[in-house]
């Protein structure tokens, strides 16, 4: 089995598979096209299926291209009012974006052949019915492309499945066993209370654009007060967006690596507060 995984991974094993597929595709372009030909020879038939097919097409994604645009607005002000909606939403709006930009091309295109196909109603040529069949196919393809994207921001559990996919990606530490979110939530708010009483005892005022600065926020004038190094600030980041993703991802669980990681941050936060009250006491 590993030979046949090796084999695959080759980049020129690759290359002659999608030629192969490329191939076969013109092939059954090809056959198809030798029965649409009874279908299509009446240009009336062939001048309305185009030119109606290439308006559909077209004010079916501009509708989606605007929902796009709302559902961006939308996440854009729950993310204002809370910060920690960053991560998922950043993902989201990425994913969102290539799909996007992949139904547009995939339309584009369509709507061109669809355009070209009402020029070319009149004349006859031998790859005309090829064209036929590979307009219909792209004008398909954007239709189910159309309908992905929708199932896609309308899905329930789009928030759990992405949090999980940054939790893998952003390389956090595992263990393999795991605890109860319960409970790091609890460690979570531990340190964001020390981190509170830290700038307390400093005297540092924090700048923020809503009411209650966020956790973001805190950690950021520590850093810009240098009262935490730049290491420690990546690792209250990291911490945070853990925070997040496990909050609003709805994880069940939380690796015992990721708590282990909590608890030192907690106990380098502690440290730096204990040492404002020693010297605060032999003044």
């Amino acid at each position: 089995m590993n030979w046949i995984i090796k084999i695959y991974d080759n980049k020129i094993t690759k290359f002659i598979i999608l030629v192969l597929i490329v191939l076969n595709l013109l092939f059954l372009v090809h056959y198809v096209s030798i029965f649409t030909k009874r279908f299509l020879d009446d240009k009336e038939t062939f001048y309305w299926l185009f030119s109606s097919s290439a308006q559909t097409i077209a004010a079916f994604v501009a509708f989606l291209v605007t929902g796009y645009s709302l559902v961006n607005s939308i996440m854009d002000n729950l993310q204002q009012k809370d910060e920690s909606l960053e991560e998922i939403h950043l993902d989201l709006k990425n994913q969102y974006y290539f799909r996007i930009k992949t139904l547009s091309t995939i339309t584009g295109l369509a709507i061109i052949f669809s355009l070209a196909m009402v020029l070319l109603s009149g004349i006859n040529f031998n790859l005309k019915h090829d064209l036929i069949v590979i307009t219909s196919l792209l004008n398909l393809i954007a239709i189910v492309t159309g309908i992905w994207f929708v199932i896609s921001i309308i899905d329930p559990n789009k928030y759990s499945k992405t949090a999980k996919k940054l939790i893998e990606e952003k390389g956090f530490e595992t263990t393999g066993e795991v605890v109860a979110p319960e409970i790091f939530f609890t460690k979570f708010v531990d340190l964001e209370n020390s981190i509170r009483s830290l700038l307390e005892s400093r005297k540092i005022l924090v700048k923020s654009k809503v009411r209650f600065p966020g956790y973001r926020d805190m950690i950021n004038e520590l850093l810009y007060n240098q009262v935490i190094t730049a290491d420690l600030h990546n690792m209250l980041l990291k911490i945070g967006q853990m925070r997040n993703l496990v909050f609003h991802g709805h994880l069940k669980s939380v690796d015992k690596g990721t708590l282990r990681q909590l608890e030192i941050v907690l106990g380098k936060i502690n440290q730096l507060l204990d040492k404002i009250v020693l010297t605060s006491d032999n003044f």
